[in-house]
């Protein structure tokens, strides 16, 4: 089955191009042709199709393969050019080549030139793949940047033969700093320790980084939190995430994870323990009897003056209901003690 192959050619001689079109029809091609030699008809002409590739002279009467060439990389267009001129010497073929040719041929010499398309051809496909492989790779690292920066994650390496820590820009907000502060993306263990880490938590840290370092598992991964010393001087925590890289060999020799900042969790947990430390205190030491029960009656806690007051263990009273542990039928109940007064009970729906 014959390949179509879509030509633009540049070239002010009719025969030459009768000859250009004979010798890629005789190298199996079904062709989509068109020859122009003027700048302003090939850059209507580039813009008309797409196109495989040029093919050009190099002397033009109006025009030239060299200013082709330049009025090509203009567009930005990837496409193959190959000079093909009867009048060429070999210096200026290989300035041309400098310039961005992919190939010169003779005009008494075309049966190089299937070879050379078909050569160039393939590279052009690779070059294509490669750039959007490229594009493809941008796009992924925008948006792991974005995503990164979301949800505050800040990315680090470190380089173990070199001592050294390479940071992202979104690790350094997170320490509510610049890079221009800080003075550039990377710095050695040592320094980020001394530097970012509070002082009574780089233990954890170095510990962390041997055990990484040490570890025979090549799916090592690990969790921890630590405080950190923010660029004001303050105290926040975070949550490190580290994962290794090893050679042939099973040796260690990198270190990539994320550090995420749990400051103002941190700050919640905390608050809400020493509430819950202070209705405690005031919960076991209160000299009234106190029920935390739910809406249907069952007791979840008591406190001891309540397990006094009932002649019961808490065990025992977490059994029963609020209502059953006083006999509402004996008279002494009525004419002593109001139910509601008796207890004081804290509902918990």
């Amino acid at each position: 089955m014959r390949k179509t192959l879509r030509v633009l050619n540049v070239e002010d001689s009719e025969d030459d191009a009768f000859l250009l079109r004979c010798a890629l029809e005789k190298g199996g091609y079904e062709l989509e042709f068109e020859r122009v030699e003027t700048a302003d008809a090939m850059q209507s002409a580039l813009y008309k199709r797409h196109w495989d590739l040029i093919i050009s002279d190099y002397r033009l009467p109006m025009f030239s393969g060299p200013a082709a060439l330049a009025l090509l990389k203009e567009t930005s267009m990837d496409l193959p050019f190959i000079i093909v001129s009867g009048a060429i010497g070999e210096e200026t073929a290989v300035a041309a080549m400098k310039a961005g040719a992919h190939d010169y041929i003779m005009k008494g010499h075309l049966q190089r030139l299937i070879p050379a398309i078909e050569r160039e051809l393939q590279e052009a496909i690779v070059r294509e793949e490669r750039r959007k492989a490229q594009e493809e790779l941008k796009a992924n690292k925008t948006q792991l940047s974005n995503a990164l920066e979301i949800a505050h994650l800040g990315h680090w390496e470190y380089d173990i033969s070199s001592d050294i820590f390479l940071f992202n820009e979104q690790f350094y907000k997170l320490f509510r700093t610049t890079i221009e502060k800080i003075g550039g993306y990377i710095m050695s263990s040592a320094e980020y320790i001394s530097r970012l880490v509070y002082p009574e938590d780089a233990a954890i840290v170095r510990r962390e980084i041997q055990k990484a370092i040490q570890t025979t598992d090549p799916e090592y991964g690990q969790q921890v939190e630590h405080r950190i010393l923010y660029i004001d001087g303050t105290v926040g925590y975070i949550t490190m995430r580290l994962f290794i890289v090893k050679d042939a060999q099973c040796k260690t020799i990198k270190i990539t994870g994320v550090n995420q900042d749990i400051t103002e969790r941190k700050k919640a947990e905390m608050a809400l323990r020493k509430s819950e430390e202070k209705y405690h205190s005031l919960f076991d030491s209160s000299i009234d009897a106190i029920l935390l029960t739910q809406i249907d009656g069952s007791i979840l806690d008591a406190n001891p003056s309540a397990c006094k007051l009932f002649g019961r263990t808490l065990e025992e009273i977490k059994k029963i209901r609020n209502v059953d542990l006083v006999d509402t039928t004996n008279p002494l109940f009525h004419s002593t003690f109001e139910k509601n007064e008796l207890l004081r009970l804290f509902q918990k729906s």
